[in-house]
């Protein structure tokens, strides 16, 4: 059965549905995405203490940097989730070269967890009982652009940016990158697993790692 979905676009997150809000958010959110959320193998399943924070690679650090979302259940899909992003920390931002000039971005995955101990993050390193438990992880990849990359130009043409400055949404699957269109929601299917068995940082890095492998080697790819 196909599903109705939202677009990726600014939503309210202050309409109908459960508003789930972290301490720490404040509002508006720069950006709004859409979750289409599915149960996992074993069904169904709940958080006591639901949080949803989008979790940057630190490349410098070879970490990760949580930072706050806002969401709440969709108004036409009580499966679905309207989520708000914040610009996301200047910890989350590293520069590489490309070409001739250098990009300044941001990758991350959203990550919905049951905030077992309070603090409105994620300590990846747990692997007890008394931790966090991960509730699921955006199967797609979160780009921040600060800083774009260029298309080559030709003929003394001015250089054009391949991406608007902002949020990007991608999927990355068998080696091939694929942005997400106006009308794609992001996907989670629900699972419930320690932290230190779910930690996204090889994921991050190969998504990284592809992105600037393609701007790197394709100058005109997007322009």
């Amino acid at each position: 059965m196909k599903r109705a979905t939202l677009p990726l676009a600014f939503v309210t997150l202050a309409s109908c549905g459960d508003p789930m809000l972290p301490a720490d958010f404040t509002g508006p959110p720069a950006a709004a995405v859409t979750g289409n959320v599915v149960p996992g193998a074993n069904g169904a399943v709940e958080a006591s203490h639901p949080r949803m924070s989008l979790e940057w690679l630190d490349t410098m650090n070879v970490s990760l940097v949580g930072q706050s979302l806002s969401y709440q259940r969709s108004e036409k899909l009580q499966t679905d989730w309207d989520i708000g992003l914040n610009l996301p920390k200047e910890t989350a931002k590293f520069s590489r070269p490309v070409g001739a000039r250098s990009v300044r971005i941001g990758v991350g995955k959203i990550v919905y967890f049951d905030d077992r101990d309070g603090n409105d993050k994620v300590d990846w390193s747990c692997s007890d009982a008394s931790c966090d438990r991960v509730m699921s992880i955006s199967a797609q990849f979160v780009l921040y652009v600060e800083r774009p990359p260029y298309c080559q130009s030709f003929g003394g043409a001015p250089a054009k940016p391949r991406l608007a400055a902002g949020y990007h949404y991608y999927s990355y699957e068998g080696g091939f990158l694929r942005q997400l269109g106006p009308a794609d929601p992001m996907s989670f299917t629900l699972i419930d697993r320690a932290p230190v068995d779910s930690d996204p940082i090889a994921e991050l890095q190969a998504f990284a790692q592809a992105l600037l492998n393609v701007w790197s080697s394709n100058p005109t790819t997007g322009c």
